[in-house]
């Protein structure tokens, strides 16, 4: 099963990334929880982790970031990854803590 995704998206400078994730991480939350209740799913309870990374691009690698979102799956599954898309500065402990 998946365990993240990737989006491109382009944000006003209006609103700030936090809020744009927070918003996005709500909805979809309330969109995963009403469909499992409408399914009657019994499958654990959906929820994000708090923490988000955040990877700025230009207009000149638009295309191949959203290639590289369009094929997410497959190239996860083929183990086929861009380090600057994947890295994190954190490690998870194997008491699943973050550090």
């Amino acid at each position: 099963m998946p365990d993240h995704v990737h989006v491109a998206a382009s944000i006003p400078p209006a609103l700030s990334v936090a809020e744009v994730v927070r918003r996005w991480k709500g909805s979809s939350s309330h969109l995963i929880s009403t469909e499992r209740t409408r399914s009657k799913q019994s499958e654990a309870l959906f929820a994000w982790q708090a923490e988000y990374g955040v990877v700025s691009f230009g207009a000149k690698a638009l295309a191949d970031v959203v290639a590289y979102v369009e094929n997410q799956r497959q190239r996860h599954s083929d183990q086929e990854v861009w380090t600057g898309l994947e890295k994190t500065d954190r490690v998870q402990a194997a008491d699943g803590s973050w550090r």
